[in-house]
């Protein structure tokens, strides 16, 4: 094997790994600032001049290729840890947390999509921003005993057409607490009927849209707000009432 020392490089011409590259591989890692990584470092650079030396007897060789075996060794060990600890981590780790709407149970795509509802629609919290936006009351409260309510829709008619956005939402849904102000619950995605020329039904959030032929509609309500029991895309939710107020 013919090896050369050269700036605390070891080159090994037969095209095996270099020492140099499991420490490049532990800085890629985060790893340069581990005190025991730190330590291992001069063992390492003894283990490569060992080898470097031409004058060094075959017993001590073998010795020392012995020690950069088990460097090596706790090298990629420790590297396939820290590889496996970061691949265990999910892919929802910094999303938004909120009880019974997410994580919702139905994978990570659905979860992005909720979360994008959320912050699209954060800011129609208040009924006259979501007027402001072209957002109208279309419905009284409407509820469906004992399954439960949808409440007030106020939907938006410049949105009615076959193009279905998560951040763009045809209705919103609201209910009305006992002091006269409007909760937001969720939102309800709508195509016409007539516009749809598609054999297969509207889909989005990973969902096809139900058929509403009495109201000419393709629509899908999702529960973004305000956990349902009855799931997130369900028609009513039981936490929903109209109580008197219409």
């Amino acid at each position: 094997m013919d090896a050369g020392l050269t700036n605390g490089t070891f080159a090994v011409t037969d095209g095996q790994p270099r020492p140099a590259q499991f420490v490049a591989a532990l800085a890629r890692f985060g790893m340069r600032t581990g005190p025991s990584v730190k330590n291992s470092y001069p063992a390492a650079r003894r283990v490569v001049q060992d080898l470097a030396m031409p004058n060094t007897s075959r017993r001590q060789r073998t010795k020392t290729i012995g020690h950069l075996g088990k460097w090596v060794s706790s090298v990629l060990v420790l590297t396939g840890a820290l590889t496996c600890a970061a691949g265990g981590q999910t892919p929802n780790a910094g999303m938004e947390q909120a009880p019974g709407i997410l994580p919702s149970g139905l994978g990570e795509a659905v979860d992005r999509d909720v979360a994008r509802v959320r912050a699209a629609t954060e800011r129609f919290k208040s009924t006259d921003a979501a007027e402001a936006s072209g957002y109208k009351r279309v419905t009284d409260c409407v509820e469906h005993q004992p399954d439960g309510a949808m409440g007030y829709h106020f939907q938006n008619n410049a949105l009615l057409d076959t193009t279905l956005d998560v951040e763009r939402p045809e209705v919103l849904v609201y209910e009305r607490k006992p002091d006269g102000s409007f909760k937001l619950n969720g939102v309800e995605f709508l195509v016409p009927i007539s516009a749809w020329t598609a054999s297969d039904p509207p889909r989005v959030m990973g969902q096809a849209l139900k058929r509403a032929d009495r109201l000419g509609i393709w629509y899908l309500h999702a529960w973004t707000w305000e956990a349902s029991p009855s799931g997130i895309f369900a028609d009513w939710n039981p936490r929903v009432t109209c109580g008197d107020a219409q």
